[in-house]
Order: structure tokens, then sequence, then C-alpha cells
């Protein structure tokens, strides 16, 4: 790996994390001027090339050997999606961790060599209720956790006053509100952004949670179509979508959900706020989606009231096993 960039503050510091980092199969050296990154070109391959804007612009065609390089990158100092370059753009000022991980997936997933094999048979599991305390949540993330120990899962929380943050303690610089936000970028530099949201705990992916709830009534379905064809070029066996909201983004969500599960109390309420939801979905010329929908009942878990509630009271708990039953029968 090669850095070029007039910041040889900034440069020295990515090539130190690099090199002090025994999980990338990378050597990073810098380059501070275009003659030194020739010669080096003519005897050696550099496989990925890191390369500020500035740079690009000006050095034009005196970059010789590009034979020797398998993928040159951009670092912008804008965070905006750009889509008038021929490279991927990544941002330079966030976390050197963030910006290494999206860059590596990148390279990762261009190498037919590397990573893991497309599996085919993605399902997306949605998970919604009209009715508030019916442990939705707990159920989304027990079955993505369930989901996990199957094949790579991703968590995508679209509830507006969500907790992820306290479950994973950890508070990621990006959510679902940043990727929402490049969904609606035109061309395809959205696509590149992806991996730069997605976070990881033990073995789940996540997304984490919006800046502000308000931010979840933009999705729309041609987001979601986007949305859907990008996690296909992924290489995730499962999506649990822990659904907070209803629009029509969610609707195209649902209709293209591989199983939908329906949490519901027992009360009398709850009974009649499910039969009011299916008689919309009904009326509404969604019969394919109100015949697909799972419902459940799960149990109380006193484990779950505690102040120190944390994942492993998800899979340890009632509910854990509860879920763990409810997958074995899908």
């Amino acid at each position: 790996m090669a850095i070029y960039d007039f910041e040889t503050d900034f440069s020295h510091h990515l090539m130190e994390y690099v090199n002090r980092k025994k999980e990338y199969d990378f050597h990073a050296r810098v380059f501070t001027n275009i003659e030194s990154l020739n010669a080096y070109l003519r005897q050696n391959r550099i496989d990925i090339l890191l390369l500020g804007e500035d740079v690009e612009e000006l050095f034009g065609d005196g970059l010789s050997g590009r034979e020797n390089i398998g993928r040159i990158c951009l670092l912008s100092e804008n965070s905006r999606v750009r889509d008038d370059s021929p490279y991927p753009v990544f941002f330079k000022f966030q976390s050197a961790r963030e910006l290494i991980h999206e860059i590596m997936l990148l390279y990762l997933s261009e190498d037919p060599g590397a990573g893991r094999m497309m599996s085919g048979n993605m399902k997306l599991y949605s998970i919604y209720s009209p009715c508030g305390g019916s442990g939705k949540t707990c159920i989304a993330l027990s079955a993505a956790l369930e989901l996990s120990g199957k094949g790579e899962t991703l968590y995508v929380g679209l509830e507006p006053y969500s907790v992820l943050s306290v479950l994973m303690k950890q508070k990621p610089e990006q959510g679902i509100s940043d990727w929402l936000y490049y969904l609606k970028q035109s061309g395809t530099a959205w696509k590149s952004k992806f991996r730069s949201v997605v976070c990881r705990k033990d073995s789940l992916d996540y997304i984490a949670q919006p800046e502000n709830g308000m931010d979840l009534n933009e999705l729309a379905p041609e987001d979601v179509e986007r949305w859907i064809a990008q996690l296909e070029e992924e290489n995730y066996r499962y999506v649990v979508f822990d659904i907070g909201i209803m629009n029509s983004g969610v609707m195209a969500l649902l209709r293209s959900s591989s199983r939908i599960l329906v949490p519901v109390g027992g009360g009398f309420l709850e009974q009649e706020k499910y039969s009011c939801f299916l008689g919309q979905l009904r009326r509404s010329g969604e019969e394919e989606i109100a015949g697909r929908l799972k419902r459940l009942c799960p149990p109380r878990d006193e484990l779950l009231l505690r102040k120190e509630f944390g994942l492993n009271q998800l899979q340890e708990g009632r509910l854990g096993r509860y879920v763990r039953e409810v997958l074995q029968e899908e």
C-alpha cells in the first residue's frame, strides 16, 4: 500500500497505523513526490495507491507504471459523495480504523481470490409491530445474534428512538442517517460508502441509530430498491431489519423480505391493533404481505428489566430461547 498526499503528517500517521495492525496483510509506505513513486513502480507492484485529491489533480499523466498498480483510491477532504471521479473516493479525516476498513473491504470485494464467495441465498428478515412495548427490538436483536452464528449477518435499526449505542457500548461516527443521505445521491459513488456506515460487534455487523428519528421518514421505495441491490452484492447470508416506522419505503422493504415477524402482546388492545394493521394492508392491496406475516407472542423476560441488561441476556434468557425456537421453525 502506497500513500501519496501533500499532508505528510497525515500520510505518516496512516502508514504507521497500517504497519502496526497485524490483521492487515499489507505493508504501507509514503511517497512525497512523483519521481520517487515512479522509480518505485519500475521495480515493484503497488496493490493499493492512496492519492490525495490535490495530488491527483496536479500530476495528471505524470504517473508512470500504472500497469503495476492494482487499485487507485482518492483521499478527499470533503465528506460528501462525489460521482465525477473514475476512482473510489474516501473521506480522509475519519478515523484511521474506519478509513482502512472501508478501503480493505473494497479491495477484498474486487479480488476474486479474496474474501467469501456470494452465497446467492441471502434472506431478509423484517421485524415490525403495530403495538408499542411488544419487545420488537429485543426480538430483532436476538434474531440477529442467533443468525450471526450461522452466517454473516447485518442488523439494521429503523427505530426512531433507539438505544442501540447503549446495548452495543459503541458510538460510531456514522449511522443510518448518513446511509440514507448517501442512498439519495446521483451516480454510483454512494455504493462505495456502504461499508463506511457498517459497524462490528463481536460476530454481528450493524448500522448505528439515526442522528434524528425524523431522518427515517426519508426512506423511499427507490431507496429500498437501491439498498437491496447493494446488499445482494455483499456477502451477507442474513439481514435483519428492526422496523419502528411505517411509510411507503417500509412497505417496499416488507415486499422484498423473506420473513416478516410481528410480535403482538396478549392484551385486548394489542389484538385490536394487529387486526387493524391486517385490515389496512388488505384494503391497500397488500394481500401478499398480509399472507406472509408470522405473528409472535413473546414471553415476558424478567432479565430484560435489569439495569445491567445487555446482549448476553438476549441470548441466555427466556426471550432468546423463544427466538431460537421461532427461527428453527422457519
